[in-house]
C-alpha cells in the first residue's frame, strides 16, 4: 500500500503512474488511482507535488475517477514484463490524504471506497 509505480498497459498508450491504494482483497484484487498531468472532472482533484513525490517530474494530480480495482496478478504480470516498475512508496501522511480525496470523491464507485473503508478500520 502506497507504492508508487510507473505502469505501461499496452503498447501504444503512453505510460502513467499509479498509486496502489489498498492492499490485496481477499479476491486478490488491488486498489490503484492514476496520477496526472491534468485534473479529473470530479472537482475533489488532490495535487502531489515534486516536494512530495520525487520520482515526479512536475507536480500531478490525483485522477480520482481513474480509481479502479486489478486482480494483483495482473500488476505481478506486469512488473515481470518490466512494463511496471516502482518508482517510490508515499509517506504515510500523503497517502492518508490520497485515501480521503478518493473515499470523498462522488465518481469513485461504492465497492471501491467499500473495499478502501474496510481495510482503514481493520488498520486502526
Amino acid at each position: 500500500m502506497g507504492s508508487v509505480y510507473f505502469i505501461e498497459f499496452a503498447p501504444g498508450r503512453p505510460g502513467h503512474f499509479y498509486i496502489l491504494i489498498s492492499n490485496p482483497t481477499s479476491e486478490n484484487k488491488i486498489i490503484i488511482s492514476n496520477l496526472s498531468t491534468s485534473p479529473g472532472n470530479c472537482g475533489d482533484n488532490y495535487t502531489i507535488t515534486q516536494s512530495e513525490l520525487r520520482c515526479l517530474s512536475h507536480s500531478s494530480f490525483l485522477r480520482c475517477n481513474n480509481t479502479e480495482m486489478r486482480y494483483c496478478n495482473e500488476i505481478e504480470r506486469l512488473i515481470t514484463s518490466g512494463k511496471c516498475i516502482k518508482k517510490a512508496t508515499l509517506s504515510n501522511n500523503i497517502l492518508a490524504k490520497v485515501q480521503k480525496t478518493i473515499l470523498d470523491c462522488r465518481r469513485v464507485s461504492i465497492e471501491i471506497k467499500d473495499v478502501l473503508r474496510q481495510q482503514l478500520e481493520q488498520s486502526t
